[in-house]
């Protein structure tokens, strides 16, 4: 008897990438926006611009609401969430992140699209258990409003961060304690949550809460050693040019937030600019380079390298702009007064892709553990430090959205010591 031709694979689409992202953070104890950059870089998963926008925001948007998604399933589970089998639990999520948070889909197609992903994640005895699940929590929702109204049972109601609107559930879903509540609203640990409320007061926790769970705009810093700001907004369509021009306050500050993927890629592929918050300039700005002269500038925990680029290029520029350089190889002399050190690994291999792709080759970098506890002679001895120490993160969880989950009291004594070490060495 002839055996029936297999199927061929189902094409992947972004609730199956988005989950694989998922799936991809969990196993390596990596962050789920390093994962989706693996997916689409070194695996390769090609999906359209729309598609690939879509997997991107149900990632990292089912990442940073997780335990409001649990709070919401918790009544119609007979067991804990984190205790079902993955295919579903990733199902689960990233359905109820797009029917409460999205509302772009129609809740009857998230909720069939959620049993194709349980299939193709083969687990298909899971999909009558999805399907009925998800069709409860879409009869919880009593009303969507524009804004919160001044009288509200705050029992019943979500505020949506990155929209201002609210969703008013049907039943009392979330604690009646403070600290819980807020922690389950905005999905933070309880104990961020307690340690904010101590020190600022409910009024600017749930600001900061709020805040922090706005995504974040991309902005990418031209590479000015390479290209102009102008020759660079002519590589986009005009469509994007305009936004990417008027959302910063400077010239060599682009904001790449709604340029197509593809685009920003090639920017970044070519070294044309490098991804950096604007924040991230300022401490470069207060070692007040300019005055330097011929000195020498250490970056420690200088990986994945943004500071270390952007001190590359002030250094050379001053030069030039000193008459001490008439040539590209003349301001290369002066990149030479810059090291740049990290742990080796990862972070330092990030370094090197960062000083290879801008095309900072005359950049000094070392392992952080080959430099000595004192300076031995003066090729150990700088002008300027910069000293980026690790950190618990919390200022940035509106970047790192899973940071919020690796938060941990306990380890902030051996990040003090740490960061004071490094401060001493510095």
């Amino acid at each position: 008897m002839k055996r029936p031709e297999a199927r061929p694979p189902a094409p992947i689409n972004a609730r199956l990438a988005a989950c694989l992202a998922l799936q991809r953070a969990e196993s390596s104890d990596t962050y789920a926006q390093d994962a989706l950059h693996q997916l689409f870089g070194r695996e390769a998963i090609r999906l359209s611009p729309a598609d690939r926008a879509l997997a991107t925001e149900i990632t990292l948007g089912t990442v940073r609401h997780r335990r409001t998604l649990h709070v919401l399933l918790a009544p119609h589970l007979t067991k804990p969430i984190e205790s079902m089998p993955q295919p579903a639990r990733l199902a689960l999520e990233i359905s109820v992140y797009q029917i409460i948070f999205l509302q772009r889909i129609p809740d009857y197609a998230v909720v069939s699209a959620a049993v194709d992903v349980v299939r193709q994640l083969k687990a298909p005895a899971l999909a009558g258990l999805v399907n009925a699940v998800l069709r409860k929590v879409t009869g919880m929702v009593e009303a969507r409003l524009e804004e919160l109204p001044p009288q509200h049972d705050a029992q019943r109601t979500l505020p949506l961060s990155h929209s201002g609107a609210v969703v008013v559930f049907k039943h009392r879903v979330f604690s009646a304690d403070a600290t819980s509540r807020l922690g389950e609203v905005y999905s933070f640990p309880d104990v961020l949550v307690r340690r904010w409320l101590g020190r600022f007061g409910e009024e600017a926790t749930v600001h900061l809460l709020q805040v922090l769970n706005r995504p974040p705009g991309i902005y990418g810093r031209v590479n000015l050693l390479k290209t102009s700001p102008q020759a660079v907004l002519e590589k986009l369509d005009e469509a994007h040019r305009e936004a990417a021009r008027s959302g910063t306050s400077r010239d060599d500050l682009l904001d790449l937030t709604h340029v197509p993927h593809e685009a920003v890629s090639r920017l970044l592929s070519a070294g044309l600019v490098t991804i950096q918050d604007p924040t991230t300039l300022l401490p470069v700005e207060a070692l007040e380079l300019d005055t330097v002269g011929r000195g020498r500038v250490l970056d420690m925990c200088a990986a994945p390298g943004g500071k270390t680029a952007y001190i590359a290029q002030w250094l050379a520029q001053s030069a030039v702009g000193a008459g001490d350089a008439e040539s590209p190889e003349a301001a290369d002399g002066a990149r030479r007064n810059l090291l740049a050190t990290d742990r080796q690994g990862v972070r330092l291999d990030l370094l090197h892709a960062t000083i290879e792709r801008l095309g900072l080759h005359q950049v000094g970098v070392r392992p952080m553990e080959d430099l000595p506890p004192r300076p031995e002679s003066d090729d150990e001895r700088f002008d300027r430090v910069l000293a980026d120490v690790p950190c618990s993160n919390t200022g940035v969880l509106h970047r790192r959205a899973d940071a919020r989950w690796r938060f941990s009291e306990e380890d902030l004594p051996g990040l003090t010591r740490l960061q004071r070490g490094l401060l001493e060495r510095a």
